[in-house]
């Protein structure tokens, strides 16, 4: 089983549709562990944005009017779906993102676990009934559109959610300079999120940014330092560092700095790193 997972064919998602790359300007998706093309994606002109748009503004009134067991059941029904496509979801995330296989493996069940603990939430005033323009990272666009394909397979109304790609700052300035759009949630860098809050500020709209982190990891002079090497060298690689809580710098007590170097020295030098759909590579490349 090792490289037989294919490609998925790329698109957008706009009210349930799949939009091919027709007349569309295009990003090449590339496998960053071999540098071949995987793929080329539809990048969204102003009549795609638009008709997104249109969509979210029905199914915010379709949405926010459904029964909290009827979104519950289609939380649920997705987590379900997730656990049934895990393998293949995480194979086509390692293609496109290069993290290793076990990684991508443990980050679809994340997503189950989020979907099952907000299929409960449901019930709770926490679910408004938003709908949803997702705008994924154009480097790795099949595992996000997997996951909306889930929801959407487990009975999410086709106006509810909606994705897009596109250049980012073109499709940005588009929705966010929309009355349709009411809050923005950002995952990125520092630099991104301050230019998306600039344009979100304009006229108000409610954000959420998880920026980039800076983690210290204090490391004194009474703690098991084997415990403390086996717990932060594993997070300090996962995901080839590019996590928001790895660890960016250690600042060791002089007691046990000689051993704790050491010690992370060698764990380091046995790291494996490789091709992620490769049997024991730990780290990949990423996109």
């Amino acid at each position: 089983m090792r490289n037989t997972v294919s490609y998925p064919e790329l698109h957008m998602i706009i009210e349930g549709e799949k939009i091919p790359v027709g007349h569309r300007r295009v990003h090449t998706v590339v496998n960053p562990a071999t540098g071949a093309a995987l793929g080329a994606l539809p990048l969204a002109d102003a009549a795609d944005l638009d008709r997104a748009l249109a969509a979210a503004q029905r199914g915010f009134r379709l949405w926010r009017d459904a029964a909290p067991q009827q979104r519950a059941a289609v939380l649920a029904g997705a987590a379900r779906l997730l656990r049934e496509r895990q393998e293949e979801i995480a194979r086509i995330a390692t293609l496109e993102e290069g993290k290793a296989l076990a990684e991508s493996r443990s980050e679809v069940m994340m997503n189950v676990t989020l979907f099952e603990f907000y299929a409960g939430e449901c019930h709770r005033p926490i679910a408004a009934g938003c709908s949803v323009i997702l705008k994924a990272a154009e480097e790795a666009p099949a595992s996000a559109l997997a996951v909306l394909q889930c929801l959407l397979d487990a009975g999410l109304p086709k106006e509810v959610g909606q994705a897009v790609f596109g250049v980012p700052d073109e499709v940005s300035r588009h929705l966010l300079g929309s009355p349709i759009i009411r809050k923005l949630s950002f995952t990125g860098s520092t630099v991104v999120g301050k230019h998306l809050m600039k344009l979100a500020a304009e006229d108000c709209k409610r954000t959420t940014m998880e920026l980039g982190g800076h983690g210290a990891v204090l490391v004194f002079d009474d703690v098991d330092v084997e415990q403390v090497l086996n717990a932060m060298v594993p997070a300090k690689f996962r995901n080839a560092g590019q996590v928001c809580i790895s660890p960016t710098r250690f600042i060791v007590q002089e007691g046990v700095y000689e051993r704790f170097l050491a010690g992370f020295t060698a764990r380091a030098e046995q790291w494996r790193v490789g091709n992620g759909l490769e049997a024991d590579v730990q780290m990949g490349p990423m996109a």
